[in-house]
């Protein structure tokens, strides 16, 4: 459940009702997110087939998260006011919306959802830029987890699960 004083705006997509419930010191981002769910849901539309579901919805909550629901996803108010979540954060949790929530996850196998979107927002945006964009964001990538990763936190992909981004995996 969400619930706040939030200021709420509208838009169509076909017949697909698109909101943004946010906050009133952040309304003023709503035409931004209903333009960029527009985007993104059309996007995806014409890759994967019919949105799952009979609305979307971006909602401001006040921790500085970003979690994709059936429907809709849940951000924090620090998090939608970062110039850059509106092509990356915010695609992965509409993408979410087809994988993870319209196809579900047997957690059993592996979180390969979140791999997935995070291909299809990150590495497939980059992609649609330019191939050097594409290159240098994997190459960014692979720094990072080279850099960051260390060997006691290193696991084969088929047992990622949101949990194992807390608790070590055996």
């Amino acid at each position: 459940m969400s619930a706040g004083p939030y200021v709420i705006q509208e838009r169509q997509l076909g017949h697909l009702d698109i909101y943004t419930y946010l906050y009133p010191q952040n309304a003023g981002l709503g035409k931004k997110y209903l333009d960029a769910a527009v985007k993104y849901i059309g996007m995806y539309t014409e890759l994967f087939g019919p949105y799952p579901f009979d609305k979307f919805a971006a909602v401001e909550n006040f921790f500085p998260t970003g979690y994709g629901y059936p429907s809709y996803t849940l951000m924090g108010g620090t998090v939608i006011r970062l110039p850059f979540i509106v092509d990356t954060s915010f695609p992965h949790e509409i993408a979410h919306c087809w994988w993870g929530n319209g196809v579900q996850v047997d957690y059993r196998e592996g979180n390969w959802s979140e791999g997935l979107v995070t291909y299809l927002a990150d590495y497939l945006l980059e992609e649609k830029k330019s191939p050097a964009a594409a290159r240098d964001y994997r190459l960014r990538l692979l720094s990072d987890y080279s850099s960051l990763v260390k060997a006691d936190r290193d696991f084969p992909l088929q047992k990622f699960m949101v949990e194992s981004i807390l608790l070590p995996v055996p």
